[in-house]
C-alpha cells in the first residue's frame, strides 16, 4: 500500500480543493480568498512532490529523456508521465495568482 498511497495524493487533493473552491468562493471577501490561496500553493507542492517520485529522484535525466523523444523513438516504457505533475504546480500558480491580493480588484466604497 506505501507506493499505492502516494499515487491518491492528487485525487485526494482534487477532491478537497472542489469543496473548498465552492466553499471559497462563497465565502471570498471573509476569509475564503485566503483559504483558497493557501490551497493553492498546497496544488504547488503537490506537483513538484509528483514530479519528484516520478523521476525517482532524478530530475534533470528525466526531463532530458522526456525530451529526446522529439528527436529519436524511444521504445515502448511502462513509466509514469516525468512531466505531467508539472500540472498541477501550473495549475498551483495561476490560482496563487488569481487569489493574490496584489491582482483584486480596488474596493470601492459607494
Amino acid at each position: 500500500m506505501g507506493e499505492d498511497a502516494i499515487a491518491w495524493i492528487p485525487i485526494v487533493y482534487s477532491i478537497l480543493m472542489i469543496v473548498a473552491s465552492a466553499v471559497g468562493l462563497l465565502l471570498w471577501n471573509r476569509g475564503g480568498r485566503q483559504v483558497l490561496f493557501v490551497g493553492f500553493l498546497i496544488a504547488i507542492a503537490v506537483g513538484l512532490t509528483g514530479f519528484w517520485f516520478h523521476t525517482n529522484g532524478r530530475l534533470v535525466r528525466a526531463v532530458q529523456h522526456e525530451f529526446s523523444a522529439w528527436v529519436r523513438k524511444i521504445p515502448d516504457e511502462d513509466k509514469p508521465p516525468a512531466l505531467a505533475p508539472l500540472a498541477f504546480a501550473g495549475f498551483g500558480i495561476l490560482g496563487a495568482l488569481a487569489c493574490a491580493k496584489r491582482f483584486q480588484p480596488p474596493c470601492s466604497d459607494s
